[in-house]
């Protein structure tokens, strides 16, 4: 799918609360319009229910499940960051994002306990 990414977000503790979520996410949107990209993939756990609240306000449809983890799409902001992603970020700020290692693990860099 030419049309879809999948965006992963993760800011280390000592730098939450910062702005630094919305910032990276503000660029990859900018990103993905300048290159026709029209919705973003996230994966999410299923036990992650402050995650979960914050992608549904972000207005992702539930695609499908592998494992535990759920599949969204979010449809890419026309404009900037757009409202309702940034209302998700402010709900998932109090959370743990754990989008990042999902990525890591499908690309075989992922530290094993």
């Amino acid at each position: 799918e030419r049309d879809t990414a999948e965006v992963a977000v993760e800011v280390v503790d000592d730098w939450q609360r910062r702005g630094v979520a919305t910032a990276l996410l503000r660029a990859l949107s900018e990103r993905a319009r300048q290159n026709d990209v029209e919705t973003f993939r996230a994966y999410v756990s299923s036990d992650n229910a402050v995650v979960l609240d914050a992608i549904e306000r972000a207005g992702a449809i539930r695609t499908g499940r592998e494992g535990s983890e759920l599949e969204f799409n979010v449809p890419v902001p026309r404009d900037g960051l757009g409202d309702r992603l940034r209302a998700a970020l402010r709900a998932a700020a109090s959370g743990q994002l754990l989008l990042a290692e999902r990525v890591a693990r499908r690309l075989g860099i992922w530290p094993r306990a």
